[in-house]
């Protein structure tokens, strides 16, 4: 159940930093109070960065903090591009099929 924990917490920084905007438009809007060009640091910009720390502090605060455990959060951190890619391929996939299958009731 751990290994699942660590994956969704992984997910969510995904989604989050590289998928829903969240990052560029907290820059745009520092950028704009602050007439200038602002940038969210790693590791808060970085999915990869922020599965790492995020887990291994979950890790830490749940008292797990194992060497096999740190070995699949680091798998998961690594894996953070693909994930995202993934989230796209699901996202147009279903596009595709809904548009299909809307296609037919016309």
């Amino acid at each position: 159940m751990l290994i699942a924990e660590l994956l969704i917490i992984t997910l969510l920084m995904v989604f989050i930093i590289d998928l829903s905007g969240f990052i560029d438009e907290i820059e745009t809007t520092l950028s704009k109070w602050l007439k200038g060009k602002a940038r969210i640091p790693k590791p808060f910009n970085c999915s990869l960065c922020m599965s790492w720390w995020t887990n291994l502090i979950y890790l830490l605060c749940i008292g797990k903090l194992t060497l096999p455990y740190i070995a699949i959060v680091a798998l998961f951190a690594f894996l953070t591009p693909v994930f995202a890619l993934l989230f796209v391929w699901i996202r147009e996939t279903l596009n595709k099929a809904l548009n299909k299958a809307l296609e037919g009731i016309k």
